[in-house]
C-alpha cells in the first residue's frame, strides 16, 4: 500500500500527464487548416501534439519511481515510439474517460476538419484539371488555385487589395472559385466553432488544475 504522501504524488503527477494530454489537444484543434494542399489528418494532428506536450512534460518530470515516461532507472523511453505512442493513446482515452463531453467536441472538430479537407480537395482538383487543359502545368495551375482561394477569402474579409497585373489564368481560376467555395467555407465555419467549444472544455481543465472523476489510468491506494 502505498503511503499518503507517494498516493498524493502519484495523483499529481497522473493529473499533469492528463493536463499536458488537454495542452495537446488544445494545440492540435487550434492549427489552422490549410486552404491548398492534401494538408493533415485531425486524428494525426492530435496524436502529434499530445505526444510532443507529453515529452515536454517528461523533461520536467524527473523523479524515476513515479515517472510513468521513463524506463524506472531515470531513463528515457526515447528510443522506444510504440512505448511512448501507447501511452499517450491511453492518456488521451484518460482524458476522453474523465470527460466524455470533451471527447464528443473533438470528434464534432475532426468531422468539420475532415469536411472542409474534402470540399477544398475536390474544389481545387476540379479548377486545377480545367487550368492544367488550357495550358498550365500542375504547379502553376496548383499555385493559381491557391491564390484564387486566397483572394476570394480576402475579398469577403474586406482586406484585398490587388495591386498585381491582371492575369487570364487567375482571373478564371477566381471565377471559378465563387460559386463552388461556400461549401467549404462552411465546413470552414463549422470547424471555427467546434474549436471555440473545444477550447470552453480545455481551459476549464487547465485552469482546474485537473479533469473531474476518474479514468482507467487513476491511481489507486
Amino acid at each position: 500500500m502505498r503511503s499518503g504522501k507517494i498516493l498524493t504524488t502519484v495523483i499529481y503527477r497522473h493529473h499533469q500527464k492528463l493536463l499536458d494530454t488537454a495542452l495537446g489537444i488544445s494545440r492540435a484543434v487550434s492549427t489552422a487548416p490549410q486552404l491548398v494542399g492534401p494538408g493533415q489528418l485531425a486524428d494525426v494532428l492530435v496524436d502529434h501534439y499530445v505526444l510532443n506536450a507529453l515529452q515536454e512534460l517528461n523533461e520536467k518530470l524527473a523523479e524515476p519511481e513515479i515517472d510513468a515516461m521513463s524506463d524506472g532507472l531515470g531513463r528515457p523511453w526515447s528510443d522506444d515510439w510504440d512505448l511512448q505512442n501507447g501511452m499517450a493513446e491511453k492518456l488521451l482515452k484518460g482524458l476522453f474517460q474523465h470527460l466524455p463531453e470533451l471527447q464528443e467536441a473533438v470528434e464534432q472538430w475532426a468531422s468539420n476538419w475532415q469536411r472542409f479537407r474534402d470540399e477544398k480537395d475536390e474544389l481545387v482538383k476540379e479548377i486545377a484539371g480545367a487550368l492544367i487543359q488550357s495550358g498550365l502545368d500542375c504547379d502553376a495551375a496548383d499555385r493559381r488555385v491557391s491564390s484564387a482561394v486566397r483572394k476570394d477569402l480576402e475579398s469577403q474579409r474586406g482586406k484585398w487589395a490587388d495591386t498585381k497585373p491582371p492575369n487570364s489564368h487567375l482571373n478564371f481560376a477566381v471565377g471559378q472559385v465563387k460559386p463552388r467555395w461556400n461549401a467549404a467555407l462552411g465546413a470552414l465555419t463549422r470547424i471555427h466553432v467546434s474549436v471555440t467549444t473545444c477550447r470552453d472544455f480545455l481551459e476549464d481543465v487547465l485552469l482546474g488544475g485537473g479533469p473531474p472523476g476518474r479514468c482507467h489510468l487513476c491511481p489507486t491506494e
